[in-house]
C-alpha cells in the first residue's frame, strides 16, 4: 500500500533552541512503527543531540548548510549512520536542514547492529550508475559494503527531465522515497500523483 505525505501537511515543533523539527512520519503514524522520518531546520550555532536508541538505526542526511560532528564539518554531500546506543552532537554552522530517518527495530533484521556501528558516507564521491532498463541514474548511499549491514539499503535516484522508471514492487521490504528536488508524477495502481520537493512516498 502506498502512502504519500506532503511537505506542507506537517507542523513544526521546537525541541531545542534554534531547532525546528518537522515530523513527516511520527511515532504511531504507521501501525507497526517501522519507520520515523523528520526534518530539522537548525539556526546558526544550534545544537542537536543525536542518540540512536537500543536496537535502532539512524540515517542522517545533510540537505543544506553545514553541521559540525565530532570536530568535522559535514555538508550536503554527507550521510551519517548510527546504531544501537551510539550518540553524538550536531552543531549548525549557518542555517542548516537535516533529514533524519529512524528505524526503531533495525536489530531485528541484523543483530550485528547491536554492537553500535557508525558510518559516514560522502555520497558525492560514490560512482554514478546508469540504470539497465531506462534513463535513470543512481548512486548507492547505503549498502552492506558502505555501512556493514543489510538491514537498510538506500540510493539516490536521478530522473532526467522527461524520463520515467519501469513499474516495480518490492518483496519482503519496505520502500520509501523522499523528494530532494524537482517534481515527478508517480503512477500508483493506475492513479497519478504529483510529488514535489519535500514530499515522501
Amino acid at each position: 500500500m502506498a502512502i504519500i505525505i506532503r511537505r506542507g501537511n506537517n507542523s513544526f515543533s521546537e525541541p531545542a533552541r534554534g531547532v525546528r523539527r518537522r515530523g513527516i512520519i511520527d511515532p504511531g503514524f504507521l501501525s507497526d512503527d517501522r519507520l520515523r522520518v523528520k526534518v530539522l531546520e537548525m539556526a546558526d550555532g544550534a545544537m542537536w543531540a543525536v542518540v540512536a536508541e537500543q536496537r535502532s538505526l539512524l540515517w542522517i542526511q545533510v540537505l543544506s548548510g553545514l553541521v559540525d560532528v565530532d570536530g568535522e564539518q559535514r555538508g550536503p554531500g554527507w550521510i551519517i549512520m548510527e546504531s544501537c546506543g551510539r550518540e553524538f552532537t550536531m552543531t549548525a554552522s549557518g542555517p542548516t536542514v537535516v533529514l533524519v530517518c529512524h528505524v526503531p527495530n533495525a536489530a531485528d533484521y541484523d543483530p550485528s547492529l547491536t554492537r553500535g556501528i557508525r558510518a559516514d558516507v560522502e555520497w558525492t564521491c560514490e560512482p554514478v550508475l546508469n540504470s539497465e532498463h531506462d534513463t535513470r541514474k543512481r548512486i548507492y548511499l547505503a549498502s552492506p559494503s558502505l555501512w556493514g549491514t543489510d538491514a537498510v539499503k538506500g540510493e539516490m535516484i536521478i530522473y532526467p527531465p522527461g524520463s520515467s522508471g519501469a513499474p516495480h514492487h518490492h518483496e519482503g521490504a519496505e520502500h520509501f522515497q523522499f523528494m530532494l528536488s524537482g517534481a515527478l508524477v508517480a503512477d500508483l495502481a493506475g492513479e497519478e500523483h504529483e510529488l514535489r520537493t519535500g514530499d515522501l512516498l
